[in-house]
């Protein structure tokens, strides 16, 4: 049996990936591993904490060989300190599932993330803190080289989108062959029975968290550019994934707007609450520059919501390639398009397409390949005639 190594952090769909590997994962043993540097650290997000295995940094080497693992499954390459990952001996396959942030960066997929008015107050914020962090490893010279050396190790790379893994082949250092993976609740798996719901929501959705890659500030001005002055709400997720002093700004900025009509959501709230709140929107709308938001963007298709994407971004594209009816923010979005909410034949349509995208048989013939991959490599001859 292959023995796995999935290396994680404290995030909060890990779950939903140890329950779905104990459903349809029986050909291997999958340990999980938080991996810390000095202090062991307080699971916050993970539920199933005595499921999780804290290793030392300077330990990591020794686990996998003390535990005969086989492969090593990066969930985010930042999961592994960087210069970890090259030590990983070469008798073990490395599996790299990239969530975003990892090659989003200066240092992988350099691309322009910010538009116009949310780039200004980034700027402001890093030119405060610029002098305090110049020393940190993540904004030295030091860390280009630590990404490259830990990316040429790897064997194997699923982005979400499958097009990512065109843009990251375009770099010289990475040299590992394409796989797919995806993150799914066993519960979305099984709901795939359920009954098509017409969405006759007139709320709208704005983003899907506080980081400010969702470019709100530029994003609220050009919804309210075509808004009218009437009851629709206006709705924000910003409970995580930005600093508190950014959080400020946009709630004082999407008040300013809209008053009471406008609810930042600022707690984390479980699955269910969070997704209810789609009940009485209409329209969502994520002026991302970058792959992000896929599985707000999955469920906002499968229950009817008109959804409209910055047409410059990879997950525009993706959609409208898998047959999805969406829309372009910069060409599409106008005070019209935001009366008439998705028709009844393209919710449909698109209720039918998410939800053929991922079922039991979808996601356990790809952990079936995963392990099949790995069998092949931990075999006698393939090993004998590997090269490093």
């Amino acid at each position: 049996m292959v023995r796995i190594a999935n290396i994680v952090t404290d995030e909060k769909f890990i779950d939903n990936l140890i329950e779905l590997n104990d459903n349809i994962c029986h050909s291997a043993e999958n340990y999980y591993v938080l991996v810390y540097i000095k202090n062991k650290p307080v699971l916050k997000l993970i539920k199933q904490s005595h499921r999780i295995l804290f290793v030392e940094k300077t330990a990591f080497v020794s686990f996998l060989e003390n535990n005969h693992i086989d492969a090593v499954f990066l969930h985010n390459l930042l999961s592994l300190p960087l210069d970890v990952t090259p030590q990983i001996p070469k008798s073990l396959l490395v599996f790299w599932m990239a969530w975003g942030i990892d090659i989003y960066n200066e240092f992988v997929l350099n691309i322009p993330l910010y538009h116009h008015d949310t780039q200004k107050l980034v700027r402001n914020f890093k030119n405060k803190l610029i002098e305090k962090i110049k020393k940190i490893t993540f904004y030295s010279k030091k860390r280009r080289v630590l990404y490259r050396n830990a990316i040429s190790r790897v064997d194997y790379f699923s982005g979400v989108l499958p097009q990512e893994y065109g843009l990251m082949s375009k770099l010289t250092f990475f040299h590992a062959k394409q796989f797919y993976y995806s993150y799914n609740s066993l519960d979305d798996l099984k709901d795939t029975e359920s009954n098509f719901i017409l969405s006759k929501g007139m709320d709208v959705m704005l983003g899907n968290s506080a980081a400010p890659t969702n470019n709100h500030l530029d994003m609220f001005e050009l919804v309210n550019s075509f808004a009218d002055k009437n009851d629709i709400k206006y709705y924000a997720v910003l409970s995580y994934g930005a600093s508190q002093n950014y959080i400020n700004k946009i709630v004082s900025a999407g008040r300013k707007l809209w008053g009471g009509r406008f609810i930042p959501l600022l707690q984390f709230m479980n699955r269910y609450d969070f997704f209810k709140l789609y009940d009485d929107c209409g329209f969502c709308l994520y002026l991302l520059e970058r792959q992000q938001a896929i599985g707000n963007i999955e469920f906002a298709l499968k229950h009817g919501k008109k959804v409209f994407i910055s047409d410059n971004c990879l997950t525009y594209h993706y959609f409208k390639s898998i047959g999805c009816d969406i829309y372009s923010i910069q060409k599409d979005l106008s005070k019209e398009s935001l009366k008439v909410p998705l028709s009844e034949e393209s919710q449909k349509k698109n209720y039918n397409i998410i939800t053929s995208l991922y079922t039991i048989n979808t996601e356990t013939e790809k952990i079936n390949q995963l392990v099949n991959i790995c069998l092949l490599y931990t075999s006698p001859s393939p090993r004998d005639g590997a090269t490093s």
